[in-house]
């Protein structure tokens, strides 16, 4: 993971508004807890920052929850994110991974068959990630998962019945890691409202560094010439966004689409706009499983190997798919590689993100390639398969101000 530069001001902000939360955190609770009580206490997954939908945060706010034996925690979803508990031996699943047999054959715009029919293994989202398993009790000894939210406004309750330390992930995001710290009914703990504190320290610390990270990274790929960079990030955080936005090069000129940052996948997409996103609608299947991922949207629409160019009349209508691109510490493809050779404006779509877009300009040799533009922040939003039902607007209180 590489280090990254965090401009002063939005540091020293975040680090103000953590302050409170440093001094809410260092008063215990008044007294240890009678045997009958039991307290609920609160705990974000993912968030949102207003203003700015290219930023997705990805971690659990408060990071670590300490809480008595027998206490419960709420988890309040903000985004595609499991909270998942998976017991010391067991693999964490992955949420994609290969399916038995072979895809069959698909014809593209023009009617001829993409290369996989017969060839490409099929690939499926992993239903031990996608849906609820274990229950609503954690003591430990067997895997409890949330599954993927089935709805707008989506939250769990998990109770606690075993003292120890117990690792929280989110099956979707591999660096997002959290922990639940349960003590025996005696011992004395922040409350309640100073861990909600504590969380949304953290999440305003980590929304300051991704909007300057966002920041420095706009203005570093205005010097690419033949290079994007997909999305970009660290465990606690990702940039929903193609860097540049906007890429102006000459006919004949190859570009190299890159996939940064740790903890997302994303597609490299072109084709005509209601092509393409019929294609995202059904990327993701329904159930019951086995949820074979759609291969148009899944694979790379040119055989595995070979050069790829594009021009207006590929696949009948100038359709290119890099197909999933993998996160970069994981087996799987990292970049895609393409050839323009003729003149006009190529837009660009992530398949999985809705919104994350970026423009294309190919000129004439004769043509002098003008200046890369970032322009406004994308729109951006998950794409939710739509057997979840998910409207991404969020609720008010459901995101972080960047002011």
């Amino acid at each position: 993971m590489r280090a990254r530069a965090i401009a002063a001001p939005a540091l020293a902000a975040s680090l103000l508004l953590a302050a409170p939360a440093a001094r809410a955190a260092a008063t215990p609770s008044s007294s240890a807890p009678t045997a009958t009580s039991r307290t609920t206490f609160r705990v974000i997954v993912g968030g949102m920052v207003k203003g700015h939908p290219q930023v997705d945060l990805q971690s659990f706010y408060p990071r670590v929850s300490v809480i008595h034996v027998g206490d419960r925690i709420e988890f309040d979803f903000r985004g595609l994110h499991t909270a998942s508990f998976v017991p010391p031996g067991m693999a964490v699943p992955q949420p994609v991974i290969p399916a038995a047999g072979t895809y069959p054959p698909a014809g593209d715009a023009a009617g001829h068959p993409f290369w996989w029919g017969g060839k490409a293994q099929r690939l499926q989202f992993n239903s031990a990630v996608a849906l609820p398993a274990g229950g609503t009790t954690i003591d430990g000894r067997h895997f409890v998962n949330s599954g993927v939210p089935a709805g707008p406004h989506f939250h769990v309750i998990y109770t606690f019945t075993r003292a120890g330390r117990f690792a929280l992930y989110c099956l979707i995001h591999p660096g997002m890691m959290g922990a639940v710290i349960v003590r025996p009914r005696h011992a004395v703990i922040p409350g309640p409202a100073a861990q909600r504190q504590t969380g949304r320290a953290e999440s305003a610390l980590d929304a300051a560094r991704a909007l300057s990270l966002d920041q420095v990274l706009a203005k570093r790929s205005h010097k690419f010439r033949h290079r994007v960079d997909v999305g970009d990030g660290t465990p606690r955080f990702s940039l929903m966004a193609f860097y540049p936005r906007h890429l102006s090069v000459h006919a004949g000129d190859t570009v190299t689409f890159r996939l940064r940052g740790v903890n997302e996948i994303h597609t490299v997409t072109f084709g005509p706009r209601r092509y393409v996103e019929a294609i995202a609608a059904r990327l993701f299947p329904p159930p019951p499983p086995p949820l074979i991922l759609d291969p148009v949207g899944a694979l790379p629409s040119q055989p595995p190997g070979t050069r790829v160019t594009l021009t207006a009349t590929l696949h009948g209508n100038g359709f290119l798919n890099s197909g999933i691109l993998a996160d970069p510490r994981t087996a799987g493809s990292h970049s895609f590689t393409v050839r323009f050779t003729q003149p006009g404006t190529y837009r660009l779509d992530c398949l999985i993100h809705a919104g994350m877009q970026a423009v294309i300009t190919v000129r004439a040799r004769t043509q002098r390639p003008a200046e890369q533009a970032n322009g406004a922040a994308q729109t951006n939003s998950r794409r939710w398969p739509q057997w979840w039902g998910v409207n991404m607007t969020p609720a008010q209180d459901s995101t972080v101000s960047s002011r």
